[in-house]
């Protein structure tokens, strides 16, 4: 099947949703996270170097909740709801915001670096602090 003269494989499923275990203080629970198009992902490395701890913080959140879903991919539930909203995301316990933004980023970032390559550079080949260089330990 050919799509705009070109190949069908070269195009992403329109939901493409993985289910993931995640391990929090209270307990594991399995979550479904739809994979963020390229544009999206674009926009959330774009984010990730920017030196405006508001605008990452944000971004971080958007990140989330444009990912949790459920497990046919829907984002919005029976009453036409978000599973998760960028508002109630923020509201999030920073255990909980920084384990699925961690799972938001090796879903998305390292797979479409390829295995073992590091997150965002500066465009120079070095990597660039991480977006969590700067939060405080959960420790």
């Amino acid at each position: 099947m050919m799509t705009n003269n070109l190949p069908q494989h070269l195009f992403k499923p329109i939901t493409d949703v993985v289910a993931q275990e995640v391990e929090f203080a209270g307990g594991t629970a399995t979550l479904h996270f739809r994979l963020l198009t390229v544009p999206e992902v674009q926009v959330l490395r774009s984010g990730l170097s920017s030196h405006d701890y508001d605008a990452r913080a944000d971004l971080m959140a958007w990140s989330i909740s444009r990912s949790i879903c459920n497990p046919d991919g829907s984002q919005v539930d029976d009453e036409g709801n978000m599973v998760l909203s960028e508002s109630d995301a923020k509201k999030l316990t920073e255990e909980a915001f920084l384990k699925l933004f961690s799972v938001v980023i090796s879903l998305n970032i390292r797979k479409a670096d390829g295995a073992g390559k590091s997150l965002p550079t500066n465009g120079g080949g070095t990597p660039s602090p991480s977006p969590l260089a700067d939060a405080p330990s959960l420790n």
